[in-house]
Formats: structure tokens, sequence, C-alpha cells
């Protein structure tokens, strides 16, 4: 379970809560205001809050709408019945009275074994969902995607599922696996009506040992036998048996990745450091603020791939109206081995800049430690 911390300041209580076994543990010393966007860029299981009462009623409301899959437990010592009855109507029902590890310990056994939690790494009532969209074709997405899910299953521990949802030119099963899939999408699509955990494990593609691949078809003739509601329908039906299902929607939202957007946890936007890269970013994101898709939920890459001369993240970030989370440096050689051998650069060469920088992406979202620094330092200091 991936417990993070919030508090606008420095606090006491997670360092005392890290030493102790079974947890994954993610501090973020953020504002009220910067808290949602923090939160959707590391989706935690549960998030313990230090705020006081008027911040509180803030951020549980935004929690409540952009991280769905985030169960809030504020710690707030004497809050107010009327503000207890507040925080009820709000759906809250744990409340950590008192910077004390031990009761926290008990506050999450208790969720733990609640209906709200379940699966082998506890996840909430269905898989978080991640989806990369690419700013333009060219931008390495699908590259950067089969390493980020690998990371992802490596540091997470939990189940993971790659869906491509760039129909009719989705690729990332060259990336990931040496022959083709036995099954693609339209096979699924097909069973819709009979699909069940058993017959889940017996269609999908095992790329290891907890990440799963459903690719998507290579003929035309296959892709007409796929329906949008369909889809849909697959994935309502599998998320549970999931802790992740990563979406690559390739560079364009079309009727397959459009009832997509609303159900996300969180969609990447993977862009390039030059200027044609810089005019598709920040038409896609005004294309994702007149769909509604909240701010905090996008997080935008910067992919250096074969890029020269790059143009800085400050003007970079002036151009297309948005920061940029997560610089990734260039794979360079190690792409075309990657491509010949179809393992991730994670595997290939996990010392290289480029999986150092996937390895601290996926750290945010798993809790895990980098080494040398904590977590809490990271995110303190953006």
């Amino acid at each position: 379970m991936h417990i993070a911390f919030a508090s606008p300041a420095a606090w006491t209580l997670p360092d005392a809560f890290a030493g102790l076994a079974g947890y994954r543990t993610t501090s973020l010393v953020a504002s009220a205001e910067e808290l949602p966007a923090q939160l959707a860029s590391i989706l935690p299981d549960v998030v313990v809050l230090n705020y006081d009462e008027a911040s509180l009623r803030d951020v549980v409301a935004q929690i409540a709408k952009t991280s769905r899959r985030t169960l809030a437990v504020p710690c707030i010592a004497s809050p107010s019945p009327q503000f207890l009855v507040e925080l009820m109507r709000a759906g809250i029902i744990d409340i950590l009275m008192e910077d004390d590890a031990e009761a926290l310990v008990a506050i999450l056994t208790r969720i733990a074994q609640s209906n709200r939690i379940s699966g082998g790494d506890v996840h909430l009532d269905h898989a978080k969902r991640i989806a990369f969209l690419a700013a333009k074709g060219g931008t390495g997405s699908t590259f950067l995607l089969s390493n980020f899910a690998s990371q992802l299953a490596r540091d997470t521990g939990g189940k993971v599922l790659i869906v491509d949802l760039s129909i009719p030119f989705g690729d990332i099963d060259i990336y990931l696996i040496p022959e083709p899939a036995e099954n693609d999408l339209s096979d699924f699509v097909q069973q819709v009506e009979r699909i069940d955990k058993a017959l889940l494990d017996a269609m999908v593609h095992h790329v290891a040992g907890n990440l799963d691949l459903i690719p998507s078809p290579t003929t035309m003739e296959r892709v007409l036998q796929i329906a949008p509601a369909d889809v849909v329908k697959l994935l309502a039906k599998i998320d549970e048996f999931y802790d992740y299902i990563v979406f690559d929607l390739g560079d364009s939202i079309d009727q397959f990745g459009l009832p997509m957007i609303e159900t996300l946890d969180q969609l990447v936007l993977v862009s390039r450091p030059d200027l044609p890269s810089a005019r598709r970013t920040s038409q896609t994101i005004r294309l994702l603020a007149d769909l509604d898709f909240p701010d905090e939920k996008l997080v935008v890459v910067s992919n250096a791939f074969g890029i020269r001369k790059p143009v800085s993240l400050h003007e970079y970030e002036k151009a297309i109206g948005h920061a940029i989370r997560y610089e990734i440096p260039d794979a360079g050689q190690h792409v075309a081995i990657a491509l010949v051998e179809n393992e991730p650069v994670i595997e290939i060469a996990p010392k290289s800049p480029f999986a150092k920088a996937i390895q601290k992406w996926v750290a945010g979202l798993s809790g895990s430690e980098i080494k040398g620094k904590k977590l809490w330092r990271i995110f303190g200091t953006n």
C-alpha cells in the first residue's frame, strides 16, 4: 500500500511511520492549492492530511474530484462536531486525532481489511488508470510507455496491464515481446460477454511476471470488429484484476480514447523540446481544457528523443503554457538495441541516464526511496 503524507510544512509523523514494514511512503510539502496536482502525479492509495480545518475543506473536496481512487485520512486534533459532520458528508470515515504512527497503522489495517481495498498489493476497488498521449508523431511516447510500465510493475509489485488503443497503428508489442501476441484487442472484444479472470489469464499476453499486454489489431478487418462501447465494457470487467492499467492513445484522442478520458486518474502528455512539438502540445492542452479534463491530472513530459539542440526548459514551458513534470534524456543507441532484443531500456541499460530518469519518475508513483535522497525533499522543493 502506498501512503502519502501531505502538509504545508515539514512533519515528524512520516519519519516515525516510515520504519514500519509493509508500506511504501511519500511525503509531500505543499499548500492546499498545490496538493491536488501533486497527488494526481503519484496516485497514492491513502493520503494522510495535516492541514487546518479551513484548508481541509478545500483539500478533501479537491481529492474527491481529482483522485477518486485515493482515500483521505485527515490528521486533526480536537475537530469541532460540526466539522466532523462535514467530513462524514464528504465521505471521510477515518480520522487521525494525533501524530501517532501506531494509531495510523490501526487505521490502515482497518482500511485494508474492509471492502474498500482488495487484492494482493492493495488497490482501491479498481485499477488506477494512466494513459499516454503523444503531442505529435515521433515523440517516442510508446517507447516511453513500454519502459514506464515495466518499471512500474517491477517497483510496485502490483499487476500492471498495458492496453494499446493506438488503433490501427499500435506497435507497443515490438518493444516488449519477440513474437506477435496470440490475441489482440479484437479477440477480447469478441469475448467481452464471457470474460472472467480465468479467460483473461488464458488470453492476455504475459510479458513478465506481473506485466500483461493487450495489443492493438494489425489489420483493418480486425479493427472494424471493435466498437468503442465494447472496449469500455471490457475494461469495466477486467480492471478489478489489476492495480494499474496503462493505455497507449497514440497521437490523437479518437473514438476509442475519448471514452477513457473521463475515467483516467492521470494523463501523460509526451512532448519533445522543439518548436513543432511545442505548438502541438499547447493545442492539445487547450483541447483537454475544452473537454473539461482536470488540469491536476495532466502530467506533461519532455522526451529528448532524437533532439540535438533542445529548447530550454524555461522557454519550452513558456511556449506551451504549462509546467513540465519530468524531463527524459535521449536513450540514444539503446533504442535500437531495445527494438532488436524486444526488451525495455530499463532492463538493457539500467544505469543509463534514460533508465535513471524512468526510475525516478516511477519512484514517485510507487513510493519507493531514491537512493541518497528522500522523496519528500524532492517534492517539497519543486
